[in-house]
């Protein structure tokens, strides 16, 4: 550790752009934790390593011009412009095991390159958008598929924004339309605005493998859109890096006919980014209506709002230990609990309850998952599992609650793998409203006048 306390501070400052005073009130913590078994400037580095910093990279050299680069060139600094983000990618080692890689471009005065990002510093992409200024520390060169292009080594690092003044040249950045805009048929769509909606994680079989998928719905000032995401990009929802109420930036989708006009899906080429919530804190969704239809009136899959009675709710347990991570449910071993796709977890409880609802001309299984559930039960899975405890019968008393009531359900219809019965997905639920009925109402027969 060459450099003393004050140098670190500085450096821990200068890269995360906090207070020094607060980063000293963190080292002085974190020596209490050790108690006081490591010196302050172990301290800090152990400080600096859990802010994602590693103060034990190759030491900085000049920033070097794009134009200069040539092969085999080692812990090169540049200074750039974003000018394009590749979507991160998987890929299978010799042993079997998956990597992941991703590639940014970026420009200066003399010329243009591509960076690759192995590993965890794929995680980079998450947080860079063309027409960033970016500092990129201890990159090497080497000959690529296209020319000569950089990859970050393993003590390099990316700062976004770093506090310099250089002369760069602008890039194009991708022109955003209003949701209302959007086509059937369009390429390259980029669109801003607040997820209201997401579906849950669905798979399918695509020849020799499982394939995954997931729906959101986007809206903005201008209406609302369903945004499919398609496999590696699910993972985006599993892992909660995308959740409703998130202001997103969707670039480079696809728009195709769905079953109630447009619908958005992303491709291999596209991105969705999470933005700051201020972007568009004062926006108002208006969003694109949901067919209001008759039970009977369903022949397809699609997003629906219908309007009937809960008849039914099935005995079925309301409960089970789901992920926390991806949502999946999990199977016990001993006093431990596995997911299949993250290991051994910590469950936690979550909600599904399935019935029938009838509006007069038909009737409809309807289920019920995590906060719609909640929702309809006006209760939280882990109090309801507290209250099962102390009172198995408590769920009869909530189902009688909720039977024999009126609903307006919005969701989607799909047909059941298992029982291939149409069953109806529900993503929102609200008690009838008199008064907004009649405004419905109303308006039918006006449109019918």
């Amino acid at each position: 550790m060459d450099k003393n306390l004050d140098e670190i501070i500085e450096e821990i400052s200068k890269r995360t752009k906090k207070d020094k005073n607060s980063i000293i009130e963190l080292v002085q913590k974190k020596q209490q934790e050790f108690g006081g078994l490591i010196t302050p400037e172990g301290a800090a580095h152990v400080v600096a390593k859990e802010m994602g910093i590693n103060l034990l990279e190759l030491p900085e050299t000049k920033p070097i011009k794009i134009n200069e680069i040539r092969t085999n060139m080692n812990n090169l600094t540049l200074i750039g412009r974003v000018s394009q983000v590749f979507k991160p990618r998987e890929f299978e080692r010799q042993d079997g095991s998956k990597g992941k890689v991703a590639n940014i471009e970026i420009l200066d005065k003399t010329s243009s390159i591509r960076i690759v990002l192995w590993g965890k510093d794929v995680d980079y992409v998450k947080k860079l958008k063309e027409g960033d200024v970016v500092k990129i520390r201890g990159a090497y060169s080497k000959e690529g598929l296209s020319g000569i292009e950089c990859h970050l080594g393993r003590f390099g690092s990316i700062e976004v924004d770093p506090e310099i003044e250089m002369d760069l040249p602008p890039v194009e950045i991708p022109k955003l339309i209003p949701i209302s805009d959007i086509e059937v048929g369009m390429d390259s769509v980029n669109i801003q605005g607040k997820v209201i909606w997401t579906s849950e994680i669905r798979e399918f079989q695509r020849e020799d493998k499982t394939g995954r998928a997931a729906t959101l719905i986007v809206g903005d000032e201008t209406g609302t859109i369903p945004l499919t995401l398609w496999d590696s990009d699910v993972k985006l929802i599993e892992d909660r890096d995308i959740d409703e109420g998130n202001i997103v930036r969707v670039l480079d989708a696809y728009s195709r006919e769905g079953l109630r006009g447009p619908e958005l899906h992303l491709g291999w080429r596209g991105r969705i980014l999470v933005e700051e919530e201020k972007d568009l804190e004062e926006i108002e969704i208006v969003e694109r209506d949901v067919p209001r239809v008759s039970i009977n009136d369903i022949t397809e899959e699609g997003l629906y709002e219908i309007r009937g009675m809960l008849i039914h709710l099935y005995d079925r347990r309301p409960l089970y230990h789901a992920c926390p991570i991806c949502k999946r449910g999990t199977r016990q071993e001993g006093t431990e609990y596995v997911c299949e796709n993250c290991g051994k977890i910590e469950p936690e409880p979550r909600l599904v309850v399935s019935g029938m609802i009838d509006d007069g001309t038909a009737n409809i299984k309807v289920v019920f998952f995590g906060k719609a559930a909640e929702d309809l039960l006006k209760t939280k899975a882990k109090e309801l599992e507290e209250s099962i405890q102390r009172d198995p019968e408590i769920f009869n008393i909530k189902k009688e609650e909720v039977v024999g009531k009126e609903y307006i359900l919005s969701g989607k219809t799909n047909i059941d793998d298992f029982t291939g019965q149409t069953e109806f997905r529900v993503g929102r639920i609200n008690d009838v409203n008199p008064l907004e009925e009649a405004k419905v109402l109303i308006e039918e027969l006006d449109l019918d006048g």
